[in-house]
């Protein structure tokens, strides 16, 4: 079992005859053949009974939130637990290499019982965020547009628009990448706008990588402006809106190295906007778009 992001292959195997592999419906748009040729990660997943995972270290988390946590093990690798909040005890669903690129996963909920998928909520993205890091990859909160093969993303956090922008732009025929949150990534060809699973109301997803041609950041307002962003501004406003690791010092170095050459090489805006087609209208004018 096998999926595409970011160009890396992320394979999944397993570890008994009794195990079985399957992902949730969100990934669908992304499977690919396993046997495929390209760098990328390898999984094992155990049965769910298994109890060879350790736990991170309290001196080694690098997070830990109320329902999960994730940090260095006695062996080095990284660990990540759920959150039993009936028992208030810290189950081990998987352990990894430092660099994400193996490990093995224990498929269980969080009240330590079987769970349907072999990659489960909340820790999977986590996962494949650190992986995609290593080959100039990240994710941003964005909607992501295809426009005639080019792509445009517009930037934001919860509630700032993205799903609005979205249907503006798909009513005036854009391909949706995705409503929520995309990946860029520093491709050797040039910077690239490419999809990820993770969408947010708008549950369209297409499976697309396209050149990326311009950032957008979204403020709504009572009219509509673009303005283009200079000095630092890009970058800042790249990593605010960034799923960026800010709890790991050599991650974040791994993310300011592409995401610098991206905004060097790609323009950065601010859209004042009202949610209605004058929106597109003003990129489209703006950003040379018909």
């Amino acid at each position: 079992m096998a999926f595409r992001l970011g160009g890396l292959l992320f394979q999944f195997s397993s570890a008994g005859p009794s195990v079985v592999l399957r992902l949730p419906g969100i990934y669908s748009p992304f499977t690919a053949n396993s046997f495929e040729p390209g760098p990328g990660a390898s999984y094992q997943i155990l049965e769910p009974s298994s109890d060879m995972l350790l736990s991170p270290e309290p001196p080694g988390l690098l997070w830990q939130a109320r329902n999960w946590r994730m940090g260095r093990t006695e062996s080095g690798r990284i660990g990540i637990d759920l959150h039993d909040l009936r028992r208030d005890r810290w189950i081990p669903v998987a352990n990894f290499e430092p660099d994400f690129s193996s490990g093995e996963i224990r498929p269980v909920g969080f009240r330590d019982e079987p769970a349907p998928y072999s990659l489960n909520y909340p820790y999977d993205q986590a996962v494949l965020l650190h992986r995609l890091l290593h080959f100039r990859a990240g994710v941003v909160h964005a909607c992501g547009l295809s426009i005639e093969g080019r792509g445009l993303i517009f930037c934001g956090r919860s509630g700032a628009g993205k799903t609005t922008i979205a249907r503006l732009w798909k009513a005036e025929g854009a391909t949706l990448l995705n409503d929520d949150r995309v990946i860029l990534r520093a491709a050797a060809d040039g910077p690239r706008l490419e999809s990820s699973p993770w969408h947010g109301e708008d549950p369209e997803v297409n499976n697309l990588s396209v050149p990326l041609r311009a950032i957008v950041h979204l403020n709504q307002a009572s009219e509509n402006r673009l303005s283009r962003l200079r000095g630092a501004g890009p970058l800042a406003a790249l990593l605010a809106t960034s799923v960026a690791p800010f709890y790991s010092a050599p991650a974040m170095e791994m993310l300011l190295e592409p995401w610098s050459r991206m905004v060097e090489g790609v323009p950065s805006y601010r859209l004042d906007f009202t949610p209605d087609r004058r929106a597109v209208e003003v990129c489209r004018k703006e950003l040379s778009l018909d």
